[in-house]
């Protein structure tokens, strides 16, 4: 998996929109037309490894294997796998969250 250091740091030439409902929440969804483009920096300091198209969910924090994902300040969900923060984690039916 890259460091910080390995991820281009260009700046997104947009600012980067999400949706975090809940301080308590360690996802959000990004709510930018184009998405975002991986090494963007999201206001909280996660700097995005992937691309994250808009609608998707991305994490803010990392979330080991079988963790609660939080949204609305309330579990929605275990993660399926290990997600790591800066990541798109995706919501698959009926076996929790992985990416």
């Amino acid at each position: 998996m890259p460091h910080d250091d390995e991820v281009s740091m260009k700046p997104s030439p947009e600012r980067a929109f999400i949706i975090k409902v809940h301080d308590r929440d360690n996802l959000a969804i990004v709510v930018n037309a184009r998405g975002l483009p991986a090494g963007t920096r999201l206001d909280d300091g996660t700097v995005l490894l992937d691309t994250v198209p808009q609608g998707h969910k991305v994490a803010l924090a990392d979330m080991a294997e079988g963790s609660p994902v939080l949204r609305y300040g309330e579990v929605i969900g275990h993660a399926a796998r290990t997600i790591a923060r800066r990541l798109t984690a995706f919501l698959h039916a009926g076996s929790g969250l992985g990416g």
